[in-house]
């Protein structure tokens, strides 16, 4: 579970906002420059480069993965977690999802993601019918499929725990309200995911609505508020 101090940051933010529902308070950062990976690569937003390739509108929104910090990881309690991405209007027709074992960055799960005609954020879930990740870090790659040698990509870190048992306890009394029981607790991803599930579910409810707009507010990412949920 994340350090006191995470907790302290996350309930900072409850007082700034007033929201009914609790939200994180943690070192915030865009993906639109992702770090680069353990093979030095980076998205190419140069003229001429992978964005003119690749994206159809090198000005707007890139590809963009919703969390908090590329350098930062992030939390799950689940054996098979949820990533958000935002894929810009793209020529390209699928991206590859791979998964890494942080130590020895051998790759755990990899497969292809058909990619929707239009822009939007997609829910990339690591299938039930794939081994589980165990309790640990590793490293996801999200990579744009399309005719350029450095092809747009994003990747974060993703930290598996064990949830305790006043985490459990919260989620089975609360099952309308588990996303920010996650939050509450720093687990990012779970969060952030179940958010996104419940407004999916349920579209035309403000609160929802409210709520992950200022989510989406603090991690700098404005320009996606009203980017829609799609599935791949």
């Amino acid at each position: 579970m994340p350090k006191p101090s995470s907790f302290l940051k996350f309930i900072s933010i409850v007082s700034t906002f007033g929201l009914n529902l609790l939200l994180i308070s943690l070192p915030l950062q865009a993906q639109n420059n992702p770090v680069p990976d353990a093979e030095g690569g980076t998205e190419d937003t140069n003229p001429g480069g992978a964005r003119e390739i690749c994206l159809v509108d090198g000005n707007s929104q890139g590809l963009t993965a919703i969390i908090l910090d590329t350098e930062q990881r992030e939390l799950t309690t689940l054996s098979h977690p949820t990533i958000l991405i935002y894929i810009p209007k793209t020529k390209a027709k699928t991206a590859d999802f791979v998964v890494f074992d942080h130590q020895s960055d051998s790759p755990v799960y990899k497969t292809a993601i058909n990619l929707p005609k239009e822009p939007g954020i997609i829910a990339i879930t690591i299938p039930k019918d794939q081994p589980e990740l165990q309790p640990g870090i590793y490293r996801w790659t999200v990579s744009l499929v399309c005719d350029s040698s450095k092809p747009p990509f994003v990747q974060g870190m993703i930290k598996r725990v064990q949830p305790n048992s006043e985490l459990t306890e919260a989620l089975q009394k609360t099952p309308a309200e588990q996303w920010s029981v996650y939050a509450q607790a720093g687990i990012w991803y779970d969060a952030i995911a179940t958010l996104a599930t419940l407004r999916q579910a349920q579209p035309n409810n403000p609160q929802l609505e409210s709520d992950w707009k200022k989510l989406l507010q603090q991690v700098k990412l404005d320009a996606l508020v009203t980017a829609p949920l799609i599935q791949p």
